[in-house]
């Protein structure tokens, strides 16, 4: 599970992601870098989260 907070947002939305977006995930959170993320929001157990299906890093020509 990653908490990550959505760009100009206060709130954190927590992730549960397989293997190889937990990768990229991780190494986002380590650098300081932004993503997009695809996924469905789920709840289980009093619990909303997202579900990861695909992470795209975002270049820095996209933010401008």
């Amino acid at each position: 599970m990653y908490d990550f907070r959505i760009t100009g947002a206060r709130s954190t939305v927590q992730l549960a992601a397989p293997v190889r977006a937990s990768k990229l995930l991780t190494e986002a959170a380590n650098r300081n870098r932004r993503v997009r993320i695809w996924g469905t929001w789920r709840h289980r157990d009093g619990c909303d989260y997202v579900e990861v299906t695909k992470v795209a890093p975002l270049s820095i020509a996209v933010l401008f």
